[in-house]
């Protein structure tokens, strides 16, 4: 039964509180994440290489985040919402493993694509986990 302003019950008996409770967190947590890699790279990065080739870098996770946004919110309407968020986590794991040990440009190029994956794959998914 819907409410007189468009709520229904189930959301507001917990249920579905519950799961926006925990994308918040997820979200947050990502945030955060995503803040501290974007203040710490460029500081990794200073004294390796050229400033133009940083911007390169910079520029390749747009990219990589909204064709893994498409691919992934496509998959997920057919295998399942759940499996993204472990990936989110996973590949931030591994974004910061790589970008400990990056040195060349190239390294952080990759480091940027597992970022992008990253992001793509928690997008893809967060809202419609809600609904």
């Amino acid at each position: 039964m819907v409410l007189k302003v468009g709520v229904s019950r189930q959301f507001l008996s917990g249920r579905c509180l519950g799961q926006v409770r925990v994308v918040i967190f997820i979200q947050i947590l990502n945030s955060f994440v995503g803040g501290v890699l974007g203040v710490a790279l460029p500081l990794m990065m200073k004294e390796k290489i050229d400033i133009a080739t940083l911007g390169l870098v910079f520029a390749s996770l747009p990219m990589i985040f909204h064709f893994g946004r498409i691919l992934f919110a496509t998959v997920s309407d057919f295998g399942g919402k759940k499996l993204f968020f472990v990936l989110n986590g996973f590949l931030g794991v591994a974004a910061s493993v790589i970008y400990y040990l990056a040195y060349a440009p190239l390294e952080f190029v990759f480091g940027k694509v597992v970022e992008g994956t990253k992001d793509g794959s928690l997008w893809a998914v967060n809202r419609a986990f809600i609904l």
